[in-house]
């Protein structure tokens, strides 16, 4: 029996290490790709590349936390000092996020849970999600945004604030407060210790002294950081952008925002957003229990912020309440294991099989270099071999790849024309207007991240009428086509 024990227990570590290396290989696969930077990382680098104030609102419809804004801008330095790319330097803080939000995750689970099918099933779903994948490999904050989210619960789990020196009080505090200008999901699991210390200190677990020295350092980082970013709050455009994810004054559209984020992590299928609802009303129902509420109050507190339209509650904005998702669904799997072993490890298999099924088409990014995208320096690239001093180039592409890719290329004597279609019909219709008024030369329309549909009238009408060619085409929404007008 106790070999049998040992042996089981071997073949769980085993499992979990398993998991994580081969977690941390899939990051690295996809960040060594390099792929280029796509509109909204284009954007945010221009805010470096520009020297922008951080503390303001930034440009190009952006927006970041300073901390993270600032050490992006140190790394892109140092990277171009030494001749990295920025796409490697900049992705270097997401990608070592993500690998490092691996162990975090699993001693979560090791606190929470009582099966160890449970704690291997929640890293499963956590280390192999498509999003969270996808995110470790981007210049943007969330692959952040869940670390810092995850390591502030796990620092609580694990951390007996009440036998802590004054010391490791104030540090513990500090955390909670610096944190808050790294990572905007900091703030959301920093306010739900704070609800959860003054419970404790009304519950006389924690005197009113402690409490003090635990919260005043990250009150007063908090203040200050209402003080010097207040001018960021209020961002009209993207609260615009963002206002179906607010949930409505008659919470008529909750369900809607649910079944969105359960969409948006497990695709259509229905069945994890049902594990995850009936285990947060496990944990919800033990609230007495100090490890569930911490696990409760930053879902509820996200949810309260949506609805005060403060915060959005939708897609990539709430990446860092995946993880306690997955736990939500590992809560879910644990009761029914306590009660039956065999339905409890069939729903697990279930849940994991469908969770690869609902993005296999996105794990072909990761391994087969199969994804979408406005690939404008790849386009400029190919067309160095084509065009000729006095030709015209039509960079069909967002404004910010073009103005941020631009800088590498030299192209002398040869007019670049920056053109970006919208999708309506009337774009179409002015853009073709132009074509036709074009006088004697040659063109190369580079065409990146366009859709067949937007382009297809009008160079189809002068692929006939000026016997244009097409150059280029990687199959997916680039492409450069060339015409001759005598």
């Amino acid at each position: 029996m106790e070999k049998l024990k040992f042996d089981n227990n071997k073949i769980y570590l085993s499992l979990i290490l398993i998991i994580i290396l081969a977690g941390v290989l899939m990051r690295i696969l996809f960040y060594s790709y390099g792929r280029t930077f796509w509109i909204d990382e284009c954007s945010l680098i221009l805010n470096i590349i520009e020297g922008h104030n951080f503390f303001k609102n930034l440009m190009y419809a952006q927006a970041a936390p300073p901390l993270f804004m600032h050490l992006s801008q140190l790394i892109y330095r140092i990277g171009n000092f030494i001749g990295i790319k920025a796409e490697y330097s900049v992705r270097i803080f997401p990608l070592l996020s993500s690998i490092l939000a691996l162990p975090v995750f699993y001693l979560i689970t090791k606190k929470v849970f009582n099966s160890k099918i449970s704690i291997v099933l929640s890293l499963f779903l956590f280390t192999f999600n498509a999003k969270i994948c996808y995110f470790s490999q981007e210049f943007k904050q969330y692959s952040s945004e869940v670390l810092f989210f995850i390591t502030i619960i796990a620092a609580y789990l694990y951390i007996d604030v009440q036998k802590l020196t004054l010391n490791r009080k104030i540090l513990f505090g500090l955390l909670l407060g610096i944190s808050i200008w790294f990572s905007n999901a900091a703030a959301v699991a920093s306010c739900a210790v704070g609800i959860l210390l003054l419970i404790k200190t009304f519950k006389r677990e924690l005197n009113w002294k402690s409490l003090l020295i635990l919260m005043l350092p990250a009150a007063l980082c908090a203040v200050l950081y209402l003080i010097v970013m207040h001018d960021t709050f209020g961002n009209s455009y993207l609260h615009e952008y963002w206002t179906k994810h607010f949930i409505k004054w008659n919470f008529s559209n909750l369900y809607p925002i649910l079944a969105g984020c359960s969409k948006y992590f497990f695709g259509r299928k229905i069945m994890p957003l049902i594990l995850a609802l009936i285990g947060f009303l496990f944990f919800a129902a033990e609230y007495k229990k100090e490890k569930n509420l911490i696990l409760v109050l930053p879902f509820l507190i996200t949810l309260a912020l949506s609805y005060l339209h403060i915060y959005p509650f939708g897609d990539r904005l709430i990446l860092f309440l995946f993880p306690l998702i997955v736990i939500y669904i590992g809560k879910t799997t644990d009761e029914i294991l306590s009660k039956n072993k065999y339905i409890g490890l069939a729903v697990a298999c279930i849940v994991m099989l469908l969770s690869i099924y609902c993005f296999h088409t996105n794990y072909k990014q990761i391994i087969f270099k199969k994804y979408n995208e406005e690939r404008v320096y790849d386009l400029l690239k190919i067309s160095e071999q084509y065009v000729k001093p006095g030709d015209t180039i039509y960079l069909l592409a967002p404004s910010k790849n073009y103005k941020y890719y631009i800088r590498f290329f030299n192209f002398k004597d040869v007019k670049v024309i920056q053109y970006f279609i919208l999708l309506e019909e009337y774009n179409q219709q002015n853009f073709y207007k132009h074509l036709i008024t074009l006088p004697k030369g040659k063109y190369y329309f580079l065409m990146a991240g366009q859709r067949k549909n937007i382009m297809k009238t009008p160079l189809e009408i002068l692929q006939h009428k000026y016997n244009g060619k097409l150059l280029y085409q990687d199959n997916k929404l680039n492409s450069i086509f060339y015409i001759e007008i005598k």
